[in-house]
């Protein structure tokens, strides 16, 4: 029994001497990669935040993040009221964008939470003591090229880079389609306005803003200029401007999923005769979007193709 246990400690020191010797000699065998317990993100507020490298349960706050966590393969633990884009879950509320309940969020437990610094830095200190890393960005405004960052960002985050970076390929795919083809219209300018009695913009940070010129090469009549600081999608847009800066294509955003309410919108604002001398009133360039174009209520891929399609109709 000596003997044969002798000689099973010999043959382990032989395997392992061999082993050994293998490594030094650079041979095929690689050592595994040790993936971090966490890695380190500086936010929006300028913190070190500790993340796991593979977060579970994401929540983020802000609609147009909730919709970056799906695109890159990942599925939120909840989401705010206002998010409305169909995704094929059923998923718990924690509130709206502006009353986040901090209680239904610490119900769901989440391993990470994606907070908006301008609506939501005043809950700093209730969702940090919930115990979870807590992740400020800004998801608003900066044009494309920010908006692709924090993309890429939550991929990182999520350790989902490469699914980030193949969603917003395929994303420029479809959008460059249609801008060669809007391109060659030589379209001077135009507006997406939602209806109402007053005129509201999407101005050229917003999502909107963003498929319209940086997407599908279209001057927006709305420019950074008229925004100035303001954090706002939309822009008040007084009726002596809109007349003066005439623009092209009027994009409507309707506020009701009713068709004949949508005729009637259409109709109205073709008969108003404020805008009669509009050059797209003119030349009926005016068009009433679907219910489903209004914010978080569709996929981005999606959104350029209704932004893209409105705009090639004013030519058919």
């Amino acid at each position: 029994m000596k003997r044969l246990l002798m000689f099973v400690f010999i043959g382990l020191g032989m395997v392992g001497t061999l082993a050994a010797a293998g490594g030094r000699q650079g041979a095929a065998v690689q050592q595994p990669q040790e993936i971090p317990a966490s890695r380190v993100f500086v936010d929006a507020m300028d913190r070190e935040i500790f993340i796991p490298a593979y977060p579970e349960r994401v929540l983020a706050f802000n609609g147009s993040v909730l919709e970056m966590i799906f695109n890159v393969g990942a599925i939120p633990v909840g989401r705010v009221q206002e998010f409305q884009i169909d995704r094929g879950v059923t998923l718990p509320s924690v509130g709206t964008t502006n009353q986040i309940n901090i209680e239904a969020v610490a119900a769901l437990n989440p391993d990470l939470i994606i907070a908006n610094i301008r609506t939501h830095s005043h809950l700093r200190e209730s969702l940090e003591a919930l115990g979870a890393p807590l992740y400020f960005m800004n998801p608003d405004g900066g044009g494309a090229s920010a908006q692709n960052e924090i993309t890429l960002t939550i991929g990182e985050m999520l350790g989902r880079r490469d699914a980030a970076e193949e969603y917003l390929r395929r994303l420029y795919e479809i959008s460059d389609a249609y801008k060669e083809q809007i391109v060659a219209m030589n379209i001077r300018n135009a507006i997406i306005i939602r209806d109402g009695q007053s005129i509201t913009a999407a101005q050229p940070a917003s999502g909107y803003g963003i498929i319209l010129t940086d997407m599908l090469g279209v001057p927006n009549v709305i420019t950074s200029e008229m925004v100035g600081g303001r954090a706002v999608s939309f822009l008040e847009y007084n009726i002596e401007a809109f007349i003066r800066d005439d623009p092209e294509i009027i994009m409507i955003l309707s506020s009701s999923n009713d068709q004949a309410y949508n005729d009637i919108v259409l109709r109205d604002f073709k008969a108003d005769t404020r805008w009669a001398g509009l050059y797209a009133v003119r030349n009926n360039n005016v068009v009433v979007m679907p219910f489903r174009v209004n914010p978080n209520r569709a996929p981005r891929e999606n959104m350029v193709r209704y932004i893209a399609q409105a705009i090639l109709s004013t030519r058919s």
